[in-house]
């Protein structure tokens, strides 16, 4: 039998000590961990999941807090889903960079080898490519690779 166990928020304090030194009576605190920007905030996972449900399921910001109340027992503010975008959004570039710069630079070889294409013809010249913003459709890549079937690969380069 496949299950999903319970699940629930899990609520984490931090406290950091406050000292003072015997001897010049300064007053010194400690720091609270990097990512913890305010006294009270959601973490990465849950903002992750809050964003994959409002912008890969179409699901609106309201009901995304809804859905996420009826699956841990504490419903976020619409406004977390709004922040888990923009912090999708904030950390997406450099993300997207690195895949095109891999894609773009890897040796077609390769690729067929890895299962995108059947019956690859004999290596040819590499197809010319385009910048980031502009995007290669498959069927565009199939033909550059002298395919009659468009690979299935799942996304565009």
């Amino acid at each position: 039998m496949f299950d999903v166990p319970p699940v629930r928020i899990e609520v984490t304090e931090h406290q950091v000590e406050i000292k003072e030194c015997p001897h010049c009576q300064t007053t010194v605190q400690a720091r609270f961990p990097a990512e913890e920007s305010q006294p009270v905030q959601y973490g990465a996972r849950l903002k992750a999941q809050a964003s994959y449900l409002n912008t890969y399921h179409f699901i609106p910001h309201a009901r995304t807090c809804e859905l996420l109340g009826d699956f841990y027992g504490h419903r976020p503010a619409p406004a977390l889903v709004k922040a888990a975008n923009q912090a999708v959004e904030t950390g997406s570039p450099p993300a997207l960079a690195a895949i095109y710069d891999h894609l773009t630079q890897a040796d077609y070889n390769d690729i067929l080898q890895q299962g995108f294409a059947t019956n690859p013809p004999p290596c040819r010249a590499a197809p010319k490519t385009t910048g980031p913003d502009q995007a290669i459709s498959p069927q565009k890549l199939a033909g550059s690779l002298g395919q009659t079937q468009t690979p299935n690969l799942g996304f565009y380069v």
